[in-house]
């Protein structure tokens, strides 16, 4: 009892944290953004209050031990991208209202279903375990994530901090919020999220079987990084270094990959995913992301030369440029490469040796949970490199 009493502790310290740092104080950047932008925000708390029932356990289904079935997943899918498109033709109120009702009978199953099949993965592994089973438990919701405010310096492609915003915005709602942000002298993008780790975690309806899968174990991974050295500041919104942003990013990329890849041969008997080495890169891709990189590379030497309004105009015209090119892009300044450029497989990331050193850590790592024991205990690059010259 006294070690159940624990975990229900440490889930709620977990959910706190992992729900960021909120609006801030009045000296911060982050309270004076929420009171420039005069947008409705969304509110992460209020989530986790809703939400935290599921990851205590509280009125879930008990189909713990629900086998694979892909079939399951596709029918659920269906019905939510159902859900959310406009009524077209007579009728659609009540295929919507069928929709409707598959989503919420089938949404709890399938949400346990590929918790319970990552989870068991995670075990294998040994990660995350305590007192034989992985900790956190591994829980998420189906929901589209909120979008996102990313804010950035000028004087430097990092990531400042991000605020959730509530409700859909078209691209004139994102561009006004944009430019009252950046009265307050910093830069801003409005982007479309994948998933959010707050806790539960926050995944959109959509992809795959194999994309959800490598999306769950991802989320996750945060989670598990949030109360270690390596996660707790970027869990919270306050981690400024971004060197560990791209740690946290490009380890939380790794493991989750390799346990999306267990868990689709293990249940669903599929070699493939959504990063297959199978077959030759899209040349498109490949040309997309060398164009960025190749972007990036002069924004930093013009940044690091303390030239910003040049860095600016330059990614404006380059933006043009790209877009003659057939890339369309709605916007690219800082606030951009701030939050692409965290990925180690982002198109906007730079040729960071941070990602390489990664990359070496898991290499030399005897098993995936020695490689997370390592990584998520390290707060700087330096530190990260230390572990490899040793």
């Amino acid at each position: 009892m006294a070690r159940i009493m624990r975990h229900l502790a440490l889930l709620a310290v977990l959910a706190l944290v992992a729900g960021g740092a909120g609006g801030g104080t009045p000296a911060t950047l982050e309270y004076r953004l929420y009171r420039e932008i005069a947008t409705p925000t969304f509110t992460v708390a209020g989530f986790v209050v809703t939400e935290l029932p599921k990851a205590l356990g509280i009125g879930l289904p008990a189909h713990a031990a629900l086998a694979a079935d892909e079939d399951l997943v596709r029918h659920y899918l269906a019905a939510a991208q159902r859900t959310t498109e406009r009524p077209r033709v007579d009728g659609a109120t009540a295929d919507g209202a069928a929709a409707r009702a598959d989503r919420e009978r089938l949404e709890p199953l399938v949400e346990r279903m590929l918790a319970t099949q990552v989870a068991a993965i995670l075990r294998d592994e040994g990660l995350g375990l305590s007192g034989g089973e992985v900790f956190p438990p591994v829980r998420f919701v189906f929901r589209d994530p909120p979008l996102m405010l990313i804010v950035s310096p000028r004087e430097q492609v990092a990531l400042r901090t991000a605020v959730p915003l509530a409700g859909d915005l078209d691209a004139v709602a994102m561009a006004e919020v944009e430019e009252r942000a950046e009265r307050l002298g910093v830069s801003a993008l409005v982007v479309q999220i994948g998933g959010l780790a707050t806790y539960p975690a926050m995944l959109p309806p959509a992809g795959d079987v194999a994309w959800l899968l490598e999306a769950v174990a991802h989320e996750w991974v945060h989670n598990y990084f949030t109360v270690r050295p390596l996660g707790w500041r970027y869990a919270l919104g306050v981690e400024r270094d971004p060197a560990v942003i791209t740690i946290n990013e490009t380890a939380a990329d790794l493991v989750a990959r390799e346990i999306g890849r267990r868990a689709l041969r293990q249940f669903y008997g599929e070699t493939t995913g959504p990063h297959s080495a199978a077959g030759p890169p899209d040349p498109r891709t490949a040309r997309f992301r060398a164009r960025m990189r190749e972007i990036r590379a002069q924004v930093d030497a013009l940044l690091a030369a303390g030239q910003v309004e040049a860095a600016e105009v330059y990614m404006a015209q380059q933006r043009l440029a790209l877009e003659r090119e057939g890339f369309a892009l709605r916007k690219l300044n800082q606030a951009y490469f701030a939050f692409h450029g965290s990925y180690a497989d982002g198109p906007a990331g730079r040729l960071d040796p941070v990602v390489a050193d990664v990359k070496e850590l898991r290499a030399r790592s005897a098993s995936l949970r020695a490689f997370a024991d390592a990584v998520s205990g390290v707060g700087s690059a330096a530190e990260l490199r230390a572990l490899l010259v040793r």
